[in-house]
């Protein structure tokens, strides 16, 4: 259900240094760097095993305020469902909080793509 979830860090090179260790025990490393002509500087690297689910993207911000989720779907009958649930529910609850952080683009990193709703086609994977 999660396809990948990512966190700014204020300290790339601290923070890389730190999941380099925690996340061997899981069998899981750094698999890519995002090259920074494509991040307009930023240092963005993704962790995993088969392939990057754990991303690191370093800011100038406080970290608690920037973080990202991505959900995958069989469908695309099951991504518009989400937004939909998303969008009705967020109006009953903490509006603000749950709109920002469901109806995020995708990606906050620059690409020459069009940006994507939050939830992934599973054919859209790998």
């Amino acid at each position: 259900m999660i396809h990948h979830l990512g966190i700014t860090v204020l300290d790339f090179d601290v923070s890389k240094a730190f999941y380099d260790r925690a996340m061997a025990p899981l069998g899981a490393s750094l698999l890519y760097m995002v090259p920074q002509e494509y991040t307009g500087g930023a240092k963005v690297g993704g962790y995993g095993r088969d392939r990057p689910v754990f991303w690191l993207h370093a800011g100038k911000d406080k970290p608690k305020d920037h973080q990202h989720v991505a959900f995958t779907a069989r469908s695309r009958a099951e991504v518009d469902a989400f937004h939909a649930a998303a969008r009705t529910m967020a109006g009953r609850a903490c509006a603000r909080t749950i709109i920002r952080t469901i109806m995020a683009p995708s990606s906050s990193i620059p690409t020459a793509t069009m940006s994507r709703r939050s939830a992934m086609l599973r054919s859209k994977m790998r």
